[in-house]
């Protein structure tokens, strides 16, 4: 502050803006001693700052409000400017640059495609499983890879969204953090925001469970990934971990891929089972196994095509070569 109050276009401002002062309690006076002393006070203050103090005329005082404005914005841009600078050199000392090599490069491929894996047999066992379809009896490894291409696609996006929204938090905390301690502040007000986003999710789920009787998963996913990002690195656990970023977000991935996989293996169990069911999928029939026109579609393998039974509840497997065409609807 002192380094600031001799710069002279700060002592200008500061000159400028106490005649403003001065001018208007001089304007809203009811007589010339109402606010004398105000006045006075402003006019002293403006010259510790200006050699020459010459009162506001009212044609002088619109210009200097806005160009008073006008300072004061440049300069809290300027501060912001400044500070983000500041805080991202220290952020540098804090989060040293990260060095992507070979092996990264094949951990990350290898880890892929085992959730690539994964998420076929996964999704296979339970949705079948749920219709009564011993899945061993029918599917093969390359039915299991085949069968995760269209699963895995929206489950990566959710993942890559929970990761961003992991390390935007993370970089969020990393700069309060700094800011708090670097300018000697306290940020209590953001403390609340966390907490009351999860409290808010909370209420919407209860109030939809108790409206519909159904657990939406619009509101569950969400809240079950902030409880796991809140609770997760205030593990006992981290304090043994030396590299916890890039071991903390390998393991949310894999939480956020496992929790959109549940959740997309529930919707369409319970998508089959419930009566609205439509397949998407006109199938003919050659002869003799017209008596399953009126079962509904709901996936194939390279050996299988498999169809509900929606009245019966049970799952009916025909080889592909009963099959005469498949058309969308």
């Amino acid at each position: 502050m002192s380094s600031l109050k001799e710069d002279p276009r700060v002592r200008s401002v500061l000159a400028d803006y106490y005649r403003l002062v001065a001018y208007y309690y001089f304007s809203y006076s009811v007589s010339s001693d109402t606010f004398k002393d105000k006045i006075e006070s402003a006019l002293s203050n403006a010259g510790v700052y200006g050699e020459e103090i010459i009162p506001i005329a009212t044609e002088e005082a619109s210009l200097l409000n806005k160009n008073i404005k006008k300072t004061h914005k440049n300069l809290r841009k300027e501060i912001r400017q400044l500070n983000s600078e500041r805080l991202e050199r220290e952020k540098l000392q804090v989060i040293e640059p990260i060095e992507i090599g070979q092996s990264h490069a094949i951990f990350t491929i290898s880890l892929f495609t085992t959730l690539f894996l994964i998420s076929g047999f996964l999704y296979i066992k339970f949705v079948y499983g749920s219709l009564g379809l011993r899945v061993g009896d029918f599917f093969t490894a390359a039915d299991y890879i085949s069968s995760s291409i269209d699963v895995l696609a929206p489950v990566l996006i959710s993942t890559v969204i929970g990761l961003a929204a992991m390390l935007f938090g993370l970089s969020s905390a990393i700069d309060q953090e700094l800011h708090e301690d670097q300018f000697e502040v306290n940020s209590e007000k953001s403390n609340y925001a966390f907490p009351l986003f999860i409290l808010m999710l909370t209420v919407g789920l209860v109030a939809h469970s108790y409206k519909t009787g159904e657990i939406a998963s619009v509101f569950l996913a969400p809240l079950l990934l902030l409880i796991g990002l809140f609770v997760f690195f205030r593990l006992p656990i981290w304090k043994y971990v030396k590299n916890r970023g890039s071991v903390g977000a390998i393991f949310l991935s894999i939480l956020y891929f496992s929790l959109h996989l549940g959740f997309t293996i529930k919707e369409d169990i319970d998508d089959i089972k419930s009566e609205s069911f439509e397949s998407p999928y006109i199938v003919t029939f050659n002869s003799p196994y017209e008596t399953y026109k009126e079962n509904s579609f709901i996936g194939g393998n390279s050996n299988f095509v498999f169809l509900y039974a929606q009245k019966e509840r049970y799952v009916v497997a025909v080889p592909r070569s009963a099959i005469k065409a498949i058309r969308s609807k």
